[in-house]
């Protein structure tokens, strides 16, 4: 067995080798994502690393994993995922907002939704269209972390502002208003 040393030393390498190319051999991938399943958080944690830089389909392959890593490597995977730059990521994403089991995983995952430069405005709005009570709730709180400034410009340049009770609980009637008369 390896030790867990000599197996961050590997990912390390595959990091850096992915900085300088897309070419990422399978039987590398494979370990990366041996390594994602580790009882030790910091390879997982390395992994995470590793999986989320590879190319688009490594990542979609990393998003179909994502069930069966640990919490914590799962929490660690989230912190990085909302700096990609794959509109599926946020899909999945705002999936798992609205599946979590409890409300601390759903608090967690809004956390890092809203921490997010992506444009995840058209997304969240779609989601209003039908959303469970329990859903609506944690988007309301998701939205509530994000400034209303960053949200402020498309809302404006609406003709009217979707779901507008929405955002005047979310924010607040006044802010909707001024949205409004800018």
């Amino acid at each position: 067995m390896t030790a867990p040393h000599d197996l961050i030393n590997k990912l390390k390498t595959f990091d850096l080798a992915l900085v300088y190319t897309n070419d990422f051999p399978k039987e590398d991938e494979d370990f990366v994502f041996d390594c994602l399943m580790s009882k030790h958080t910091l390879v997982a944690a390395a992994a995470t690393q590793v999986a989320l830089d590879l190319p688009k389909p490594g990542v979609m392959r990393f998003l179909k994993t994502f069930n069966d890593l640990s919490d914590d490597t799962q929490r660690t995977a989230l912190k990085q995922m909302i700096s990609l730059d794959f509109v599926e990521v946020y899909i999945f994403i705002l999936d798992l907002l609205k599946q979590a089991e409890y409300a601390e995983k759903a608090d967690y995952i809004a956390t890092c939704l809203s921490k997010t430069e992506y444009l995840v405005f058209p997304l969240i709005l779609n989601r209003l269209a039908n959303p469970t009570i329990t859903y609506k709730s944690r988007l309301t709180r998701l939205v509530r972390m994000m400034h209303p400034d960053k949200w402020a410009p498309f809302l404006c340049a609406l003709p009217l502002i979707p779901h507008e009770n929405f955002f005047r609980n979310a924010w607040s009637p006044e802010i909707v208003e001024q949205m409004k008369a800018d």
